[in-house]
């Protein structure tokens, strides 16, 4: 059975600059480092300019066809034999860290390195960031370092009760994580230990999901789906599917979406928990939904992206000839990523009006939904940014 435990908050983190566990910088000068330089070489007339920074070839011409030009390239360090393994948009930064536990910080408008610091041992296992102001909170599977944004300096360190597996979600002075052991933990940054922790009925192997702001909802492996006030861990919320996910729930205000590996979408209602529509498909769900304007979109096995209204479930459109994950909307079209091209859907009909091949793209995110830059990681790990074209 779930159990919430409550932990009196006591023993502040031990948090100062230059402790012995500090993260130490890296001899990498990051102030001195500009973006990277780049060739320009004239391929054939039919194929316009093209552009290589560090092995990633930029094809000027496509990404004029979608709507957007280059900006800048740069890379963040990279130790040897390590590779970028996750990177976010956090407002004017960009935050990029690599196998070997080294974390970089870039600024959004010129790429240049503000900072980078080795955190821990290249077995160090880190679960993500998330900024928080003039704060970006770094976790691993065992601790949480607080990081000045523009500075690297350490400002807090604390321990969790448990190990956790996913990146955090935060709430104001709480961040929330799941685990491989099956429960939901909330860690206080105030008071540098537990807030509260939730069990549920199998391991969670997705990230939480914030419902509107006052409700953090999880689904587990094995089917549990529960709803909890962030601060206090009480349920406000819950329900069981027959499965669990491989991909991570989306949410509005009021209700969660949930894509099942038990060939089902979800809308459940965060207040109570009640089913408010499902929708049954041929097989397992293993793609990303997204969410906009009360629409939800998901690629479906046998019948490539789909649109649902969000109210009731119903069917909008399908289009069985692309796939993959809307990542935002330009100019008024869907932005649709599956890995090895890049397409403008039409977001009325699901027509796909232009489409590209990226082939060395490793990882690509906006860093706002609608009209918002893309950001490209090739196989080096350089990371470039595209602008919406005027």
């Amino acid at each position: 059975m779930p159990r919430v435990d409550l932990v009196a908050a006591a023993l502040l983190a031990s948090l100062t600059l230059g402790c012995e566990t500090a993260p130490r910088a890296s001899t990498h000068d990051a102030t001195s480092t500009p973006p990277l330089s780049a060739d320009v070489d004239h391929e054939s007339p039919t194929g316009g300019v093209v552009t290589h920074a560090d092995g990633f070839r930029i094809a000027h011409d496509d990404w004029a066809h979608l709507g957007y030009q280059w900006d800048w390239t740069s890379k963040p360090f990279i130790s040897a034999r390590g590779h970028l393994t996750m990177f976010e948009t956090a407002g004017d930064l960009v935050i990029a860290q690599e196998s070997g536990s080294n974390i970089s910080v870039l600024e959004t408008r010129s790429g240049r390195m503000l900072w980078t610091s080795q955190l821990g041992s290249r077995f160090t296992k880190y679960v993500g960031s998330v900024r928080d102001g003039d704060v970006i909170l770094t976790s691993s599977a065992a601790e949480l370092l607080e990081l000045g944004a523009t500075s690297g300096n350490l400002v807090a360190k604390s321990r969790f009760k448990f190990l956790v597996s996913s990146p955090p979600v935060l709430v104001g002075n709480i961040v929330i994580y799941a685990s491989d052991s099956g429960k939901l933990l909330a860690h206080n940054r105030d008071t540098g230990v537990i807030a509260w922790a939730y069990g549920l009925d199998g391991p969670i192997n997705v990230q939480p999901v914030l419902v509107g702001n006052r409700i953090v909802s999880a689904v587990s492996s094995g089917g549990d789906v529960i709803f909890l006030d962030p601060f206090t861990g009480a349920s406000v919320g819950r329900a069981r599917i027959s499965g669990g996910v491989a991909s991570r729930p989306v949410a509005d205000t009021d209700r969660l979406y949930i894509a099942s590996l038990d060939q089902s979408i979800y809308a459940y209602d965060a207040l109570g928990g009640d089913l408010a529509w499902r929708v049954r498909t041929e097989f397992p769900i293993r793609s990303q939904p997204t969410l906009h304007e009360s629409v939800l979109y998901i690629s479906l096995e046998g019948h490539g992206l789909t649109a649902f209204d969000t109210i009731d479930g119903s069917l909008i459109w399908r289009n069985n000839k692309i796939g993959g994950t809307v990542i935002g909307v330009r100019d008024g079209e869907l932005v649709v990523w599956d890995g090895s091209d890049l397409a403008l859907v039409d977001i009325d009909r699901g027509d796909v009006i232009r489409r590209h091949r990226f082939p060395g793209a490793v990882m690509l995110k906006t860093d706002a939904f609608v009209d918002g830059s893309i950001y490209v990681v090739g196989r080096s790990g350089v990371i470039v940014r595209f602008v919406p074209r005027s």
